[in-house]
């Protein structure tokens, strides 16, 4: 039993599948990120990371065909995946910096809410202190 190799024109739809399924998991990030869900980015972090091995690997075998292998294709067939491609490749550079945009303005928030903790950290942390030994007094006396 012999196994065919696939061809440029295959290759070249499980690529476009695969950056398709990595602007998915791009956006899917994205609406975690933006809802705290903190395991559901996770998650999609892990997905993107398993895509992006295989993109790597099926890029290396359309780079590793001869150009000769492509003459048998139908160019015009061809020419409409590869334009599929550009643009499904431009949808993940998109949501790409739609994520980095979203991870940035978290980071910031998060750092502005730690600076104002640390800020009023010693005004709370007496407020509260004072109400304790309050509620001490008072349970002494009775």
């Amino acid at each position: 039993m012999s196994q065919e190799k696939p061809t440029y024109r295959e290759l070249l739809e499980q690529e476009i599948g695969l950056l398709s399924a990595l602007s998915l998991a791009l956006t899917t990030a994205k609406a975690a990120i933006a809802s705290c869900r903190i395991q559901d980015l996770e998650e999609s972090t892990v997905i993107q990371r398993n895509l992006c091995e295989q993109l790597e690997a099926a890029s290396a075998k359309i780079r590793r065909l001869d150009l000769v292998t492509t003459q048998g294709e139908e160019p015009s067939r061809v020419a409409e995946l590869r334009e599929r491609w550009q643009k499904a490749h431009a949808r993940v550079q998109q949501v790409n910096k739609e994520v980095q945009g979203v991870l940035w303005r978290s980071q910031r928030t998060v750092n502005a809410l730690l600076n104002a903790y640390r800020m009023f950290e010693g005004n709370y942390a007496a407020e509260a202190l004072k109400q304790t030994s309050n509620r001490h007094a008072a349970q002494e006396q009775a």
